[in-house]
């Protein structure tokens, strides 16, 4: 998402001296140089199996849109015949608790290995609620304007945004709290994407003077510009997806730039120069989703393909990966058959 306004540009101009304090403290900081490559752990799996994920009876369509790092706990939703929609967590595959969400349109989007989830819906006016789904009960997570949740931590720290979509402000709900915080940002809107175990909070600005950039905030609440990255002759700016151990995995430049990632700490980076589309990458540098017009598992060193069930179908825009795992080892995501209906899948890998 960019959010741009002619007006907030023009409001920046004439009153840039009065801001310039705050602007140089997320000024772009100087590129490290490049170390080595984040050390990648293991290589690929051998190979991916496929399977059909269990759904309340009734069910027509399904998919996955979240899971935590270790790829033990799912999350999605189902919807009937009567367009009745049911929040899902599956652990292991199997599906192990079934909800309605208040709201419309609800969905659990990210969930840690606890268990405990985070979720969005839509009130009759419109407004997004934020939702920590726990034990079966659901606790809104409030915020002035509105309130979106985007992560929850290992500590059950969430993070995310507040007010309309073209002019969010990062927040974060603390542990056991449910009103939200501001995140620093001294100017500019956006959302804070995810949090690491060590209370790291990684996110996005839109800035009224260039399109958007990477930051973090740690623990004292200080935010960081992320520095530019290689991508080949040039630098790039990586927009982060999430963190994990103090790497962050996300794009370069845009929503669909190449996957890459950095260790915020040594500025190391690994980059996947293969052409990839939709999916998501890990901290490891691998990416899981559209190569081509199929789906496949790819580090740089290689690929493992993903089977979709019939009647699903590779190259429909619909059938997506949504999750990875940090060890590779599972994937969730949806496969569409020819009439555009969707099933939540679950990839095992090793």
């Amino acid at each position: 998402m960019v959010f741009a306004a002619a007006a907030a540009v023009v409001a920046v101009v004439l009153t840039f001296s009065a801001v310039a304090y705050a602007w140089d403290s997320l000024r772009e900081p100087e590129s490290p140089t490049p170390g080595s490559p984040v050390t990648q752990p293991a290589a690929l799996p051998e190979s991916c199996e496929v399977q059909r994920l269990p759904l309340p009876d009734g069910a027509v369509s399904s998919f996955v849109s979240g899971g935590d790092r270790t790829g033990r706990f799912l999350v999605g939703r189902s919807t009937d015949a009567a367009g009745v929609e049911t929040v899902l967590v599956w652990r292991d595959g199997d599906l192990v608790t079934q909800a309605r969400m208040p709201g419309a349109h609800g969905s659990l989007d990210d969930v840690n290995s606890s268990g405990d989830a985070i979720g969005n819906s839509v009130d009759e006016a419109g407004v997004n609620h934020a939702y920590l789904f726990r034990n079966g009960t659901f606790t809104e997570l409030t915020a002035p304007e509105g309130a979106t949740a985007r992560a929850i931590g290992e500590q059950g720290t969430v993070v995310g945004g507040r007010g309309p979509d073209n002019q969010h402000k990062p927040v974060v709900w603390p542990a056991g709290q449910t009103e939200s915080t501001d995140l620093k940002t001294d100017m500019g809107t956006g959302d804070a994407v995810d949090v690491d175990a060590d209370g790291t909070i990684a996110g996005l600005l839109y800035y009224p003077i260039e399109p958007q950039f990477g930051l973090v905030w740690k623990a004292d609440g200080a935010p960081t510009r992320l520095p530019t990255v290689p991508n080949g002759v040039n630098q790039a700016k990586l927009l982060p997806g999430s963190i994990t151990n103090g790497v962050i995995a996300g794009r370069l430049n845009a929503a669909d730039g190449p996957p890459a990632t950095l260790d915020v700490a040594s500025g190391a980076t690994t980059l996947l120069t293969e052409q990839v589309g939709v999916g998501v990458p890990n901290s490891r540098g691998w990416f899981a989703g559209r190569a081509g017009d199929a789906l496949a598992l790819v580090s740089p060193d290689g690929r493992v393909p993903l089977a979709v069930p019939a009647p699903g179908e590779a190259a429909r825009a619909e059938t997506l990966v949504r999750t990875l795992s940090e060890d590779g080892g599972v994937i969730g995501g949806q496969v569409a058959d020819a009439a555009g209906a969707t099933q939540a899948v679950r990839w095992t890998c090793g």
